[in-house]
């Protein structure tokens, strides 16, 4: 991945997360399948584990601990950010990615989202309105991912550092 902004640059020497941090709640299902799935990958390693079946992967996302998803979130960002539609039933994942960084956006417990991903959460929002037009052809369709870009850019800025 080149050219990263300072954020996710410092990913790349942070340690990978641990069990722990994906799953800091102690048995959560989801997240330990999360671990199963990402844990022990590095960044480029979990991008093309995502690229081989973004629709299944997608939901170790949505259920991954904040610490894990910080240090894994420019997965998401560099799919959305090359993605290109090739067919019109593909968009992506681009709704289902809006409604991951919702929940990741609303969650508190066991604490809430790093500052840094919080900030780039509203940089990508920012970029997947801007370019509907890369992920649905039509009207009903692009209504429908707006609408949860629109809210995870609502809650990103928010929660960002000044608000």
């Amino acid at each position: 991945m080149p050219d990263l902004p300072g954020f996710q640059l410092q990913r790349r020497a942070a340690p990978l997360p641990a069990a722990g941090d994906f799953d800091p709640w102690g048995g959560d299902l989801d997240a330990l399948h999360a671990w199963r799935n990402f844990g022990g990958l590095n960044l480029d390693q979990a991008f093309r584990l995502f690229l081989e079946n973004p629709l299944h992967y997608q939901e170790d996302f949505m259920f991954m601990g904040p610490a894990a998803f910080d240090h894994y979130f420019p997965v998401l960002d560099r799919h959305l950010r090359e993605f290109r539609r090739g067919d019109e039933e593909d968009d992506g994942c681009a709704w289902i990615l809006g409604a991951v960084m919702i929940s990741q956006l609303e969650a508190t417990i066991p604490r809430p989202l790093a500052p840094g991903t919080v900030m780039e959460i509203a940089g990508l929002a920012g970029f997947v309105i801007r370019e509907i037009d890369r992920y649905a052809g039509g009207p009903d369709e692009q209504r429908r991912i707006l609408a949860e870009w629109h809210e995870a850019r609502r809650l990103a800025e928010a929660r960002s550092p000044g608000n």
